[in-house]
């Protein structure tokens, strides 16, 4: 199976990767074209624009950062992939840009198949992401030994494609708030005389003892965030597809405010350049508390 690729930053270079481990012929394409080079030289093909990544009836991936970056870079591959071809979306984006695009394939014969992955980029580069998937079945049956070599598990949400893509929002919301609830409370511990790595190592190793909370924990209990990690301006882009969601279905989500909220502080004062899970650092110059300047 040839297969197109489109997005290679940190998340896509990984997920790329692990296709041409697993045997694919794969064309990649990148708005800044150097960082095709790596796949190049692991057997890939570059290509010069988006709409070369795809052959007729075949399928495309995209890993983009949004929906204006799903919509400009894949506006015309419905109609150079024609009748009986895929185009799937790994990344975050709003319900409403997934109908966009399945409207859009519908009018050419193509599937258009929501494949949104949890998961940083070592996850990507080791092939251990998760995967939320829907749209056509027989698309997504077709896209199974493609999705194999890039995940650890794949869970199937129906045929409708926006299905999705809300529960990839649902699942970011909730590590937000996960980040939020443990900043807020190591806060309150700190400021009581009480050290965050103790509560860090009770939490986790007893009524939280999961991975995002093990994960984020560490870097919240120590207050030391990576600067290669995931930047703050994801998850607010995130959170206000979270949030525009929200509205649109009449759901208060006040929590989805305050993670939203704190973002933007961060990204405000400075923090940009931080992983997002540096959110807490707001929460504790809010408290009173000094923490480590930015340089």
């Amino acid at each position: 199976m040839k297969v197109g690729f489109i997005g290679l930053g940190q998340m896509g270079a990984g997920m790329a990767g692990r296709l041409l481990e697993a045997g694919v012929e794969l064309r990649v394409w990148n708005r800044s074209s150097n960082k095709a080079q790596p796949l190049v030289e692991r057997g890939a093909q570059q290509v010069a624009s988006a709409l070369d990544v795809a052959e007729a009836g075949g399928v495309v991936l995209a890993m983009l950062t949004d929906d204006r970056a799903l919509e400009d870079a894949t506006r015309d591959l419905p109609e150079r992939l024609g009748r009986g071809g895929v185009l799937v979306n790994l990344a975050t984006v709003s319900s409403s840009e997934v109908r966009r695009q399945q409207q859009r394939c519908a009018q050419h014969g193509v599937s258009f198949v929501s494949a949104p992955v949890f998961g940083r980029p070592p996850a990507a580069a080791a092939g251990q992401l998760v995967i939320c998937l829907s749209g056509n079945a027989a698309a997504r049956q077709r896209l199974a030994p493609l999705l194999k070599p890039m995940s650890k598990a794949v869970y199937e949400f129906g045929d409708d494609p926006a299905s999705a893509a809300v529960v990839k929002l649902c699942g970011n919301f909730m590590i937000g708030a996960a980040i939020e609830s443990m900043g807020e409370a190591f806060t309150l511990g700190e400021k009581n005389g009480v050290a965050r790595a103790d509560m860090f190592r009770l939490f986790t190793e007893t009524l939280f003892d999961c991975q995002v909370y093990k994960g984020y924990g560490a870097m919240v209990s120590s207050m030391n965030f990576p600067t290669d990690g995931v930047p703050p301006a994801i998850l607010h882009k995130d959170l206000g597809l979270v949030l525009g969601e929200a509205r649109r279905s009449l759901v208060p989500m006040p929590v989805a405010q305050t993670v939203e909220n704190h973002l933007t502080t961060m990204i405000a004062t400075g923090r940009g350049e931080q992983d997002f899970s540096g959110l807490v650092q707001v929460i504790s110059e809010n408290s009173g508390l000094r923490v480590p300047s930015v340089d």
